[in-house]
């Protein structure tokens, strides 16, 4: 995993790693070519970078403002003499959950259902 930062000063085609929260989601761009782009805006402490998600990537973008992300299988590309940050093939995105701040607790189960979470802990029940 590096930084946003480190990722834009990496060399051209190196393969990385990259976490950090959305804070833009553009339209879906397309072209007569056929391909299609979706940039996503993300910031860590280090910098705020575009990353740019393509193909199937583009047309499936299941996050939202304040996401917090992790990206792996990203591809540093070079467009135009500006490096950019770009999705590829093997590509997988996960989502952290912001969980709301509580004291310790002990959990007795989880429950996924589509984009609810529910953590279960004594007679509580705590939905995010």
């Amino acid at each position: 995993m590096v930084s946003l930062a480190e990722g834009l000063g990496s060399t051209e085609d190196r393969r990385i790693n990259v976490a950090g929260k959305v804070i833009k989601i553009s339209e879906l761009a397309t072209a007569a070519e056929g391909w299609r782009r979706r940039e996503l805006t993300l910031t860590d402490a280090s910098s705020q970078v575009k990353v740019n998600f393509w193909s199937e990537f583009a047309d499936d973008v299941r996050v939202a403002i304040g996401d917090l992300v992790t990206l792996r299988n990203m591809r540093v590309g070079l467009f135009r003499g500006t490096k950019t940050i770009n999705t590829t093939v093997e590509t997988m995105m996960t989502m952290a959950l912001a969980l709301p701040v509580m004291e310790n607790i002990v959990v007795d189960g989880i429950s996924v259902d589509r984009e609810i979470v529910t953590i279960l802990s004594g007679a509580r029940m705590i939905t995010v």
